[in-house]
């Protein structure tokens, strides 16, 4: 996820902590909503 957005993990983290992504933990692998990923790229289209 942070390598998609060119982003550090600590700045994915962040925005879960800010409510801004879901996560989900899948047998111990962080997984996200794929609506929420679509929303926060529209976001930063802006």
């Amino acid at each position: 996820m942070a390598e998609y957005f060119a982003v550090s993990a600590r700045t994915i983290y962040r925005l879960i902590d800010e409510g801004k992504l879901r996560r989900t933990n899948i047998r111990g692998y962080l997984r996200m909503p794929i609506s929420d990923i679509e929303r926060y790229e529209k976001e930063l289209e802006k």
